[in-house]
């Protein structure tokens, strides 16, 4: 298992509608799956 520290952006298809993880931990994470496998490949908060 790796775990790294990174920051980066992500490109969407549609709009997403999210708040700083400050504001509101619920909407301010986010968790990235692969979309053959189905499994976890990244999890991380939403800074503002």
């Amino acid at each position: 298992m790796m775990s790294d520290i990174a920051q980066g952006s992500i490109g969407l298809s549609r709009p997403a509608f999210f708040d700083a993880c400050a504001w509101n931990d619920a909407t301010g994470a986010l968790i990235l799956r692969a979309e053959a496998t189905n499994h976890t490949v990244a999890a991380g908060i939403i800074g503002g």
